[in-house]
């Protein structure tokens, strides 16, 4: 492990005291890292042993996130429940096996003082999975301030933008029920 230079910025995208083109721009290539990371040979790099394919990516999310929420649950949450069925009843089917990194966002890019991407940060919940999840992460409505430009770079600007530079079409209903999951882990 080493020890790298640069400053974490949760809002750095939403920061209207840079010029917008700027921070498109680096909303553009923190799409393109993304891309990166679900271009990673996974198997080729020798992560075949550490990083097991679950198969069904989707169900596999639920069944792992279920697992924890019910270990450390106190009391009946209701709404819960109902969401859990909810993803149950609508799991999508994967569209690639993929480096999922898992926690994807702003906040865990260092940048230099050029906004120049040092180092992305936090790797604990990488696995492989669909690449749905990463975008259904960053697209999380909840996340807003951290990943879009607002009236420039938007959710169809960066899966859009994904899409483009993988070559594989993001299917925004996924996309839609990963939101969702991303929520549900949350909890």
């Amino acid at each position: 492990m080493v020890r790298e230079a640069g400053t974490c910025d949760y809002f750095v995208l939403d920061d209207v005291e840079r010029p917008a083109a700027r921070r498109v721009d680096l909303a553009r290539r923190l799409c393109e890292l993304l891309a990166l990371v679900h271009e990673v040979d996974w198997r080729a790099a020798g992560l075949g042993s550490t990083l097991e394919d679950p198969g069904p990516k989707a169900a596999a999310a639920v069944d792992h996130w279920e697992s924890i929420l019910r270990h450390d649950q106190l009391e009946p949450c209701p709404e819960l429940d109902m969401a859990v069925r909810w993803l149950r009843a609508t799991v999508p089917r994967s569209s690639a096996t993929v480096l999922v990194h898992g926690d994807f966002k702003v906040g865990n890019v260092l940048l230099d003082e050029n906004d120049e991407i040092i180092a992305l940060l936090d790797w604990e919940l990488a696995h492989v999975g669909d690449p749905h999840e990463d975008l259904g992460w960053v697209t999380q409505p909840l996340r807003t301030r951290e990943h879009y430009v607002a009236g420039h770079w938007e959710r169809d600007e960066l899966l859009g933008n994904h899409g483009q530079i993988t070559g594989r079409s993001v299917d925004p209903e996924a996309v839609a029920w990963w939101n969702v999951m991303s929520w549900y882990r949350r909890q």
